[in-house]
């Protein structure tokens, strides 16, 4: 049984930016921009309401985040680019730092990317996202933050590959936990698949509690409702902030360099989008960028979605 253990880590307060514009009930961006490297937790972003959430790096390393010696920050870049998605895009890569000798540093990363939207009760995101092909590993016990929403409220945390003994969404502020049973302990590899080195498609939808016992969670892996739960107590008085990209445990791998986790082709709706498709259960849902399809997807076998009667 693989062990687990809590970090407590303080993030910084981040700075006040402007918020994405939402049309027709959504917005989306491919990252259609130039290459950007953060130099600060000031440096905005190319993508119009999209900023760095902290200043460069973070963790207990003496050297955080460094790749070759040189700190880092967040990135975009062209070289990340879900093609599948749209081609000559870019995308937002997220370091995770290895170590000084590549046996680990618990926290050490770049910041992640902060987008905030007009206050909403219920909203859907979903996204592709990719980790390297090979030379690293969240040595056998992992967790990483995917999304952080909401923080100030107490967060709401969307956990790859295994949080706390399962991908889950941890309702941070009431301790509740939402796990997406039917994927098995570990989104890299579980069920006979291999998740390293392809694009994995994710979508989540948050509705807020009306009472502490009516919230709705739902998770989507690789086009399977993995998770769906409609008992949550979030503890929120609203939804206006997503970070994409946070901490995580012990990485593994080559001696004083960062993994890069790509991000890209991100959509989100609110209740008013007028596109969602039904995911054969019923559910409302954006679903898979036009640029891949359900087949073309390497998905685990015997997936059963946990459902909260």
């Amino acid at each position: 049984m693989r062990s687990f253990v809590l970090v407590v880590f303080v993030f910084l307060p981040s700075l006040a930016f402007g918020q994405i514009t939402i049309t027709d009930g959504y917005w989306s961006t491919s990252f259609d921009c130039d290459d950007w490297v953060q130099s600060d937790i000031s440096s905005e972003t190319p993508i119009s309401g999209i900023f760095p959430y902290s200043s460069y790096c973070s963790g207990p390393g003496t050297v955080p985040c460094d790749q070759d010696g040189t700190s880092m920050g967040e990135a975009i870049l062209a070289a990340g680019n879900h093609e599948a998605g749209v081609p000559g895009t870019a995308a937002q890569a997220h370091y995770l730092f290895t170590g000084v000798d590549g046996t680990g540093a618990v926290n050490d990363c770049s910041q992640g990317l902060r987008f905030s939207f007009p206050s909403v009760q219920e909203y859907w995101f979903r996204f592709y996202m990719k980790f390297p092909e090979s030379g690293y590993s969240f040595d056998g016990n992992p967790y990483f933050k995917v999304l952080y929403n909401d923080l100030d409220q107490g967060g709401a945390i969307l956990g790859i590959p295994q949080w706390p003994n399962s991908s889950s969404v941890y309702l941070q502020g009431t301790g509740q936990s939402c796990p997406a049973y039917g994927y098995g302990n570990d989104w890299l590899e579980s069920n006979g698949r291999q998740g390293w080195g392809r694009w994995i498609p994710v979508e989540i939808h948050l509705k807020n509690d009306t009472n502490g016992a009516d919230g709705v969670v739902q998770l989507w892996i690789d086009d399977v409702l993995v998770a769906d739960y409609d008992d949550r107590d979030f503890g929120f008085t609203h939804f206006d902030d997503i970070r994409v990209g946070s901490n995580h445990n012990v990485i593994t791998g080559i001696a004083n360099t960062s993994m890069p986790v790509y991000f890209d082709d991100f959509f989100f709706a609110t209740a008013d989008y007028t596109g969602f498709v039904d995911d054969g259960n019923g559910n409302d849902r954006i679903g898979l960028d036009a640029g891949l399809s359900a087949s073309e997807i390497t998905a685990p076998t015997n997936l059963t979605a946990t459902k909260v009667e």
